[in-house]
């Protein structure tokens, strides 16, 4: 059985960053294709850097879907975090482009990008992110609270 390591940050080594601008746009012409991904909170002083994983089929789109949401005073983690220190404070890497292309049905693509997702969930321990368990939201109503800031 393989032992899960917590905050195994050895795992973003080679990651490249790219900055996010005032907007929430990030300085990379981006694929819309399928990966997993990560959004750092640059650390303050004598704190640490916070992160944030998500996995996508449709990389553009998401990342649209991230800016929009942050606007919206949604209530998760992650987007608190936006709001409260803008854009410009998280950097956006890549963790791993998913070639799901020989997989025609469209929930087993899911599935194979949704257990790469966790495998990083589970390595990094993303401070960021409201869940623990990788999930698709495809089918599920999401709510805006307008109260939590």
């Amino acid at each position: 059985m393989n032992k899960i390591v917590k905050n195994n940050i050895s795992l973003l080594n080679n990651i490249t960053w790219y900055d996010i601008n005032i907007k929430g746009y990030i300085n990379k012409c981006l694929k819309n294709q399928s990966a997993v991904y990560i959004f750092m909170q640059m650390p303050c002083l004598n704190e640490k850097a916070s992160y944030y994983v998500g996995s996508t089929i449709g990389l553009k789109k998401r990342l649209n879907s991230h800016k929009y949401r942050a606007t919206c005073l949604e209530s998760s983690i992650f987007y608190r975090s936006i709001s409260k220190h803008g854009w410009p404070r998280f950097k956006f890497g890549i963790l791993e482009y998913v070639d799901s292309s020989n997989i025609m049905n469209i929930e087993q693509r899911i599935k194979t990008l949704l257990s790469r997702e966790q495998y990083y969930l589970d390595n990094i321990n993303p401070s960021l992110n409201s869940r623990k368990k990788a999930s698709s939201p495809l089918g599920k109503k999401r709510t805006i609270k307008f109260d939590s800031l």
